[in-house]
């Protein structure tokens, strides 16, 4: 009996309550939709072939069903899709795919061939340009469809020109392609780049060795199982990450409601909140979540990516799940590893804010001015943090002519100006000044390991390193490949304390080592413990010595944490907080 998966054009009442189409507008996107069509038509076996990240070729072939004769032209028109054929259908979508847009959009802005085989037909040839159909003939090949894209985006050059690199696009295509190679471990899916091998037979059925293979997560630092929750009825399956797996960022948090990817603000928030019981600052959990639900309580037509889902009974869905993990990860890290969270507190601190910065006032009596003090920031960003470099300038002249006249409660330089009084925190100055040279000196010294430290890399981690690894051994890091992606470091700059991290998070950032906020960190700490502490003994030499440290620096005006090193007080405000005015 043949499928009834025929190609139909929707009519406009079922057209118009589906949400708006995803603009195709990478190579990545590209071969999402290719790979949902493959995996929809029930293929085995889904062959991804790119050359220059998809710029040049994006070759899918698979060996599904294959498309009927008599569709073949159907699926350049918008809205042709075998996947629904009427509203009702939109309450229960067990696909992938459902809009009938991928092809169309995909031929509007690219040079376009599709081959495709039906068991029982002739195989047919579709050439498309710019959404022209320029032929159809027959042609031999394998039951399945292949579908290859060349020009891409050739009549739409404004879109073309911002495109990133090659290897940041590359980088997008591994991350599209990895969530289907979680929720579909029965499928063989390879990837290669440039006739270059990066996916390609991953095990077969193997949940947590391809999580492994994909992200460097060894396995046992996962926890694999499943479960059947009632009210409603959910089938679970989960891996998670012990507290040990801390990554920078959340690159390795999945979750599949009936093996489609989706993102679930509620629940991601949930899970992540559990784990911020036992996680350090600033890192983040491993989680993948695999859920089989009824289609009617999922709403997957609310986003243009649907990627974006709505439970029915939201909070009941999220609840019950979250519980159900929360009492899993206890079982895996010990009793009372993990605090509980009840629905009610993970929702308030979730919607908590941070409260307002209070600004300080003086009182009404004394009517003096605000000093002419300089502002902190944030983060050491910006030389010109001021009002401007004209002031920065006025003020490091003023300080050159500036006289020492003491210390004070071991914390405070005195420095007399011509009409001012200048006040330096002595500690921030020596930040400052301990700061910047630090950077300008760079790795002054390589840690030489007696053993070196194997680090698991992802697909897209890999890639990274491809680009930074003259940055990271010329910055002191001595790295080598190891087995299955992993890599081996056998020394790195004396000042990381963690290379492990260093090296993710630069993989994650794709800029020079010194730019990172890390490394930015990493120096102002070290800068903060090589400088004089309150209380230290401090007289009018160190003062002299700090004064001229201080004018040889770029950004003489504040310590790499943001804190003033010195404010100014002229004659006239001193008057004026004497009341002498």
């Amino acid at each position: 009996m043949e499928r009834d998966d025929r190609i139909n054009i929707l009519p406009p009442e079922v057209s118009q309550k589906i949400a708006a189409g995803e603009v195709v507008d990478r190579p990545a996107s590209i071969v999402k939709e290719l790979l949902e069509n493959s995996l929809d038509a029930g293929a085995r076996r889904i062959q991804i072939e790119i050359e220059r990240a998809g710029k040049d070729l994006i070759r899918v072939r698979d060996d599904g069903t294959g498309i009927h004769p008599e569709d073949i032209e159907k699926v350049f028109l918008r809205h042709a899709t075998s996947k629904i054929k009427d509203s009702d259908d939109l309450t229960h979508i067990l696909t992938l795919g459902f809009r009938g847009e991928a092809l169309y959009s995909i031929s509007a802005v690219s040079h376009l061939r599709l081959r495709s085989l039906r068991r029982g037909f002739e195989g047919w040839e579709v050439e498309v340009k710019g959404g022209e159909i320029l032929s159809k003939r027959p042609t031999a090949m394998n039951p399945g469809t292949e579908v290859i894209v060349r020009q891409l985006f050739f009549n739409t050059p404004a879109r073309r020109k911002f495109l990133k690199s090659e290897s940041t696009e590359l980088r997008n295509i591994v991350r599209t392609v990895t969530p289907y190679l979680l929720t579909h471990p029965d499928v063989e899916i390879t990837l290669s780049h440039n006739r270059n091998t990066l996916i390609d037979r991953l095990p077969p059925g193997d949940i947590p060795e391809r999580a492994e293979r994909l992200f460097g997560i060894p396995k046992d630092q996962l926890l694999f199982g499943s479960a059947e929750l009632k009210d409603p009825h959910i089938s679970l399956i989960y891996l998670l990450g012990s507290n040990q797996v801390r990554l920078p960022r959340r690159n390795a948090q999945f979750t599949f409601v009936n093996r489609r990817p989706v993102y679930h603000a509620g629940l991601s928030s949930a899970i992540n909140q559990i784990y911020k019981t036992i996680m350090p600052p600033n890192s983040y959990p491993a989680f993948f979540l695999w859920i089989e639900i009824d289609p009617h309580l999922v709403d997957v037509n609310i986003h243009p990516t649907k990627r974006e889902i709505r439970f029915q009974k939201e909070n009941l869905v999220v609840s019950k799940i979250a519980s159900f993990l929360q009492h899993k990860l206890t079982s895996f890290l010990g009793r009372g590893a993990i605090a509980v969270l009840t629905t009610h507190e993970r929702r308030v601190d979730s919607q908590r804010q941070a409260p307002p910065q209070k600004t300080y006032q003086p009182k009404a009596e004394y009517h003096f001015s605000r000093p002419d003090l300089p502002s902190p920031v944030v983060r050491d960003r910006s030389p010109d943090y001021q009002s401007g470099e004209t002031k920065t300038a006025n003020l490091r002249e003023e300080l050159a002519r500036a006289r020492p006249v003491g210390v004070t409660l071991n914390k405070y330089g005195i420095l007399e100006g011509e009409e001012s009084l200048i006040l330096i925190d002595m500690h921030a100055a020596q930040e400052r000044i301990n700061y910047e040279r630090l950077l300008k000196a760079g790795p002054s010294q390589t840690q030489q390991l007696l053993s070196p430290i194997i680090v698991s890399l992802s697909k897209e981690e890999e890639l990274a390193l491809q680009d930074l690894l003259p940055a990271l051994e010329e910055f002191g890091f001595e790295i080598r490949p190891w087995k299955d992606g992993a890599i081996a470091i056998h020394a790195h700059p004396a000042l990381i304390k963690d290379p492990v991290a260093a090296i993710k998070e630069i993989l994650f950032g794709d800029v020079p080592l010194l730019k990172t906020e890390q490394m930015r960190e990493i120096m102002a700490r070290k800068a903060c413990r090589m400088s004089l502490m309150a209380g230290d003994k401090m007289g009018i030499e160190e003062l002299k010595r700090l004064k001229a440290d201080l004018l040889a620096c770029d950004n003489p005006l504040a310590c790499p944490h943001g804190r003033p090193t010195m404010i100014r007080l002229t004659d006239a405000q001193l008057e004026r907080l004497f009341r002498r005015r």
